[in-house]
């Protein structure tokens, strides 16, 4: 079944290519890199999850973006957030949340702000598959391992729970891992 039905469209500069995501399946769409990456990025964010209709794209399930850990600097001086406590706010169930980290060094008593990139993205794509089946995730602030392994992560819980991802990517390194990737075209003006 169509979770999302893209057709062709334009956005500013950049033409985004028809395609079609079905449960059980990964899309990858390459941003390619540079400056307009954020900007396009959240554009295409707030079309893919409903936020903002164009009618160029169907949507018949949800899908939401695994928005990136930020702290707040006066918080953290007085009130640290641990990985238990964000876990206990922004996932579900909290029985099964450390077994499913390949790092070890994720306790429920670390604080997030002595945490890396990698662990730091492994909580919150966990926190965002613990809600919803529909995930639109990129690779920012991660180290090349650390985006194989969370690719494999969103892989093995889109086969085994016949979730539904969108990765929105600058590198194409995830070409060879994706059946479905698609290459975002810069048109000439």
């Amino acid at each position: 079944m169509d979770v999302l039905n893209c057709q062709s469209f334009q956005i500013d500069k950049f033409k985004i290519p028809a395609f079609r995501l079905n449960e059980g399946e990964i899309v990858t769409l390459n941003l390619w890199n540079g400056g307009h990456f954020f900007d396009l990025e959240r554009k295409l964010i707030s079309i893919y999850s409903g936020e903002k209709s164009v009618k160029q794209v169907i949507t018949s399930k949800q899908l939401i973006f695994d928005e990136h850990i930020r702290l707040s600097r006066w918080t953290e001086f007085f009130y640290p957030l641990t990985v238990e406590r964000y876990l206990r706010k922004y996932a579900e169930p909290i029985e099964i949340h450390l077994s499913i980290f390949p790092d070890d060094r994720l306790k429920p008593k670390t604080r997030i702000s002595h945490l890396a990139g990698n662990p730091r993205r492994f909580l919150s794509i966990y926190a965002s598959l613990s809600k919803c089946k529909g995930l639109i995730f990129d690779l920012v602030g991660v180290d090349p391992q650390g985006a194989l392994d969370l690719y494999q992560i969103v892989e093995d819980f889109v086969t085994s729970k016949n979730g539904y991802a969108i990765l929105l990517n600058n590198f194409d390194e995830m070409k060879d891992r994706c059946v479905k990737h698609y290459n975002i075209e810069v048109l000439n003006e």
